[in-house]
């Protein structure tokens, strides 16, 4: 939740970070003419890039928060999510902003089985003590609940 609302604020009208290593995305048909359409959109993500061939483009830089999956990953989940919504103009845009705010908070948040460091974990309540919308993820799961004490003493079997 914490990366949502901090993307929130960085995330409109951003210049990508020039990739190492261009990423190559092949791509079927129908899915080409949803990212020409909206190249503009991409570039003022800071997603550059250009076609190749047929159905093949070449990412050449990502949003600098793009931290979970690669951007070849993220601009295919962005394809499917344009083709999907069959509709175009200000509310597309919208919904796009979201996409893409929901998609990189959510790969790039902490997960479970992470390994964190104690000073990690004690910035991490901090930071999300600090969210207005603090108790749900941006996909509407519980970041947190209320465990009673005498629930945890019946799991350890500390009283009948």
């Amino acid at each position: 939740r914490f990366l949502y609302e901090k993307h929130k604020h960085t995330f409109l009208e951003q210049s990508g970070i020039k990739l190492l290593f261009p990423e190559v995305l092949t791509l079927s048909a129908e899915f080409v003419p949803c990212l020409i359409q909206f190249k503009d959109f991409f570039a003022s993500q800071g997603i550059l890039f250009d076609m190749l061939g047929q159905g093949q483009l070449v990412i050449r830089t990502a949003p600098p928060q793009l931290r979970g999956p690669s951007a070849k990953e993220f601009v295919l989940a962005l394809a499917h999510f344009i083709f999907e919504q069959g509709e175009f103009g200000a509310v597309l845009d919208e919904k796009m902003n979201e996409f893409c705010l929901e998609q990189m908070a959510c790969k790039g948040a902490v997960k479970a089985g992470d390994v964190l460091s104690d000073v990690q974990i004690k910035q991490l309540i901090r930071d999300l003590d600090q969210c207005p919308n603090r108790f749900m993820c941006v996909h509407g799961r519980p970041t947190m609940w209320t465990i009673l004490k005498t629930e945890l003493e019946k799991k350890f079997r500390r009283r009948g």
